[in-house]
């Protein structure tokens, strides 16, 4: 039996095509349990609705907000073998189920695997492809980079999963936060090579995430890099006291230096592109320039291909402002990137 766990929240415009999606699935042995997360708009009726239409649909109240909070509750109401995420902005394809329980039952040695999935922003129209690591050893590569090895709503789990560890309601990144501690765990990892889902990519906000993101990596980078605190976190903390709006001086250029430094010998990609985020927010193209050169974006670059990561040039800027975009990716830096894409690609 499959549990598919729906939190809703305000999706009053989406909900009824989320759950017709499921409702189309070519595999139909599996029960919706709707957890409404204190909604204010029509969300509920809607769900409520469609548990008198459908025998396998069920309806929750949860009184705490938060996903986190939500998806627990659904889960301690849930005593099937596998627990498939969901969100209420998102349709799943037809044969999606099937794939993924198929693929499951066909690795037992696979505790939790998630899927590609096309990204549709309905906002403004536009549409991209999501890509994740098809192999445990990419989602640890992920990890520590601190990028989250699931596009969450793909996620199916076996529910011995669920019994040994939960969502932390404490972290805004409550799949990243729980990734981590389950690859600490020991759980295997994989995501099925197959666009199984629509992602509604409008209400993702990646400022707000990456700060979340940087919220857990502060919080097991002891495990993850093997020190608690870094020249980064010192940067990072120097820039925020308003360092940055000053002239460059001995001081804030040492500082930074030693950031780059040990990013560079460490190769963590997240934090060196939270740290170019804080630049470019600023607005400090004079710094950026003196400290970041095409060597470096290239290293990135070929620690995301070496992790099987097809779309590492759009993830990667992604994060960055159009700003560094225009100030870095110059003529023969682009060449030298288009190289090694192609490079690395095959």
């Amino acid at each position: 039996m499959i549990t598919v766990l729906l939190p809703v929240y305000n999706a009053e415009r989406t909900l009824h095509a989320s759950i017709k999606s499921l409702q189309n699935q070519t595999y139909k042995d599996f029960e919706i349990v709707i957890i409404d997360n204190l909604s204010t708009d029509g969300s509920y009726d809607i769900a409520l609705h469609w548990c008198q239409r459908d025998s396998r649909i069920s309806l929750l109240q949860c009184s705490q907000k938060g996903i986190a909070n939500a998806l627990n509750y659904g889960i301690d109401q849930s005593y099937s073998d596998f627990i498939l995420r969901m969100d209420a902005d998102d349709i799943a394809l037809p044969s999606r189920i099937e794939r993924q329980l198929h693929f499951m039952l066909n690795n037992p040695d696979i505790d939790l695997s998630g899927s590609l999935a096309y990204g549709f922003n309905p906002t403004n129209n536009t549409r991209s492809f999501l890509d994740v690591p098809p192999k445990h050893s990419g989602c640890l590569a992920f990890l520590k980079a601190g990028l989250s090895p699931f596009i969450h709503p793909t996620l199916i789990v076996r529910r011995k999963v669920f019994d040994r560890l939960r969502y932390d309601p404490n972290f805004g990144a409550e799949d990243l936060e729980l990734f981590m501690r389950l690859s600490f765990d020991g759980f295997c990892f994989a995501n099925l090579q197959e666009r199984l889902l629509i992602y509604n990519t409008s209400s993702v906000y990646h400022g707000k995430y990456s700060s979340e993101a940087a919220q857990v990596i502060d919080r097991y980078s002891h495990i993850l890099y093997g020190a608690k605190n870094s020249s980064l976190a010192i940067a990072v903390t120097q820039i925020q006291n308003s360092y940055i709006t000053s002239s460059p001086n001995e001081q804030l250029v040492n500082i930074y230096s030693n950031a780059l430094s040990e990013l560079s010998r460490r190769l963590i990609p997240y934090s060196l592109l939270l740290f170019l985020r804080v630049l470019c927010a600023s607005f400090r193209v004079d710094l950026i320039l003196t400290m970041f050169h095409a060597s470096l974006i290239l290293k990135l670059l070929l620690y995301y291909f070496l992790c099987d990561f097809a779309s590492s040039l759009s993830i990667l800027f992604q994060f960055l402002s159009p700003k560094f975009i225009n100030v870095t990716i110059c003529a023969q830096n682009k060449k030298s990137l288009v190289l090694l894409a192609n490079c690395y690609k095959h």
